[in-house]
């Protein structure tokens, strides 16, 4: 459609407009099937719509959206009870038994999870491992959730990586890496004081990137990362003491 057309300026604002134009897609779709949406759009109007119209509709809604429908209190139920049908099961920590247990899953929860989008599984993994540091500035809700964000896409992409070598990760192990290795980098001024004595174990993903590893003289003898023998050169990144010959090749080297 045209948003130059005097008829449509006319009648209201451009952002109104390329806001309305986005839900023209769902005329694209054919009848008796199934649309997910999130709970920004969920509403019930909505889903009366397009059920009239032959569009069915999964989707979480918020709790000031359910138009005062007559919903059971279950927080006075049993935590694994439900009202519907049930499709398979899934596991969830017990606090009773202190382990895992496998509890039925409904069945409008297993479709939702099967097709659910990218920004609800976004907001899903973010919300697992979330940074609880506060402060009082105003900027870092921001700075929180892009540092939150970026650590979820960056194992999104490292997993999908492993795929071809039928490996995973979970996100807390991915997230521990994360942190070991920025621990693990060497300071950016040497010279500003005393460096750190690291005691967890360099990671793979530092000790064999082949990326910024000098060897540096020490004014006290270390331990040889390699050979186990007392030395005074160690490499600056690993910080790990290493013989300059040999050692030093071979450590970073699989």
């Amino acid at each position: 459609m045209d948003t130059n057309n005097p008829l449509v300026t006319n009648a209201l604002s451009r952002n109104k407009f390329e806001t309305i134009h986005i839900f023209f897609h769902l005329n694209d779709n054919r009848q008796n099937c199934t649309i997910f949406l999130d709970n920004y759009f969920t509403s019930i109007p909505l889903l009366e719509t397009l059920t009239a119209n032959k569009l069915y509709c999964v989707g979480t809604v918020r709790s000031d959206r359910v138009e005062k429908a007559p919903l059971k209190d279950l927080k006075k139920e049993n935590r694994d009870n439900t009202l519907y049908q049930t499709k398979g099961s899934c596991k969830r920590w017990s606090m009773k038994d202190k382990s895992a247990i496998q509890v039925d899953q409904p069945s409008l929860v297993h479709l939702y999870n099967k097709g659910m989008g990218g920004v609800d599984r976004f907001d899903q993994m973010r919300g697992l491992y979330r940074s609880r540091i506060r402060s009082k500035t105003w900027y870092w809700p921001l700075i929180r959730f892009c540092l939150d964000g970026s650590i979820v896409n960056m194992w999104y992409l490292y997993r999908q990586a492993l795929l071809s070598r039928n490996e995973s990760i979970s996100l807390l192990e991915f997230r521990r890496r994360v942190v070991l290795a920025l621990l693990a980098a060497p300071p950016s001024n040497s010279n500003t004081g005393p460096k750190p004595k690291l005691s967890c174990k360099v990671l793979s993903e530092v000790r064999y990137d082949g990326k910024e590893h000098w060897i540096d003289r020490q004014e006290t003898q270390r331990r040889c990362g390699k050979c186990g023998k007392c030395t005074t050169f160690s490499c600056v990144k690993c910080n790990t003491g290493l013989h300059p010959d040999k050692c030093f090749r071979q450590y970073h080297q699989k």
